[in-house]
């Protein structure tokens, strides 16, 4: 009986090892899940890095979008100034013109008077 006994703590302390073995590999499954938690930081930096182009994209789409107007605003400025100088200059030659015209016509009616018109059309008085 005292061999069955042995052989009964055998098997006792076979089973208490077996319960060792099993929480060591539960361990090494605690390190894997930590190797894989590591691999998600990574992800993570990943997606930070993602993240970060995303943000400089947006940036230079914003800049690139406040650039376009501010060069639409200096056109829009530029043919402001192009069409006020060119509407005044327009204004300086008809003013000229109108100046000529008259001047001309001015000038054939006085001779025209002076031709017809002498002392002697007067009245004395």
């Amino acid at each position: 009986m005292r061999l069955d006994d042995d052989d009964d703590d055998d098997d006792d302390d076979d089973d208490d090892d077996d319960d060792d073995d099993i929480e060591e590999e539960d361990d090494d499954d605690d390190d894997d899940d930590d190797d894989y938690d590591d691999d998600d930081d990574d992800d993570d930096d990943d997606n930070d890095d993602d993240d970060d182009i995303e943000e400089r994209r947006m940036m230079i789409m914003i800049m690139t979008m406040k650039m376009s107007m501010m060069m639409t605003m200096i056109m829009k400025m530029v043919v402001m100034v192009g069409m006020t100088t060119m509407m005044m200059m327009m204004m300086v030659v008809m003013v000229v013109v109108v100046y000529k015209v008259l001047s001309a016509l001015c000038a054939k009616v006085l001779r025209a008077f002076r031709k017809n018109v002498t002392w002697k059309s007067f009245p004395a008085g």
